[in-house]
């Protein structure tokens, strides 16, 4: 007797088989394609977010430097004329002084809203976050930054000595007079080691208290330093 066995079922069952397999892999691939552009699609808007927040903040600074200069001039005017400072004289430059800041303090918050610091923490964290100092962290941010920027296009300070990110450490303790935004600098500002160290230093800064006029004074200062006047 002759036992034929009817192979059709089984090849029709592998075939299925091997086709469902072909677009379980097709659609596993696929999804992780999207996953990577999708990632690589925010992280690009993330950093044009920041390259547009630094970019208002430097505009910002240059539109407001004559006033913080200005201030700095009347301020040793009066420190060269009078022994103390009289209540006028202070109310005055403190109004000055908050002209010349103010805009400063709303584009820093919107640049350290763009290295994805959460403002509404730092607000609880601080009580409030429209304090002068505030101005102070933008400059430094901004002067890392153009630090980092020569560094990636100077071929030679890759394999000598940077000085000017010595230059950058000097301004930051004799202007400031924290370490904390050196770490963050040490450590890759755009890091997630770099962003822990910026808050720590937006925290220093600001419990710093100087008020309007010290705070003009210290943005002066660090200017000065950056050799941004």
């Amino acid at each position: 007797m002759n036992y034929q066995i009817n192979l059709n079922p089984l090849k029709t069952k592998m075939g299925k088989g091997l086709i469902a397999i072909f677009f379980i892999k097709c659609i596993f691939w696929g999804g992780i394609f999207v996953i990577q552009s999708c990632t690589k699609s925010i992280n690009l808007h993330k950093f044009q977010e920041l390259e547009i927040a630094l970019k208002n903040f430097k505009e910002a600074l240059d539109h407001q430097s004559g006033e913080i200069l200005n201030l700095n001039q009347n301020l040793l005017t009066l420190k060269g004329t009078k022994s103390s400072l009289n209540e006028s004289d202070s109310l005055k430059l403190e109004k000055d002084a908050k002209e010349a800041l103010k805009p400063l303090v709303d584009e820093s918050l919107e640049l350290i809203e763009a290295y994805g610091l959460d403002l509404k923490e730092l607000e609880y964290e601080l009580d409030s976050i429209q304090i002068p100092e505030i101005a102070l962290v933008g400059m430094a941010l901004l002067a890392i930054e153009e630090e980092e920027e020569q560094l990636a296009f100077n071929y030679e300070a890759l394999i000598t000595t940077p000085v000017y990110a010595n230059d950058l450490y000097d301004c930051a303790l004799r202007s400031l007079g924290i370490s904390a935004l050196t770490e963050a600098f040490d450590r890759g500002i755009r890091s997630t080691a770099g962003k822990r160290m910026l808050k720590k230093a937006i925290v220093k800064v600001a419990r710093r208290a100087l008020g309007w006029i010290g705070a003009a004074w210290a943005a002066y200062e660090f200017g000065d330093c950056m050799d941004w006047w």
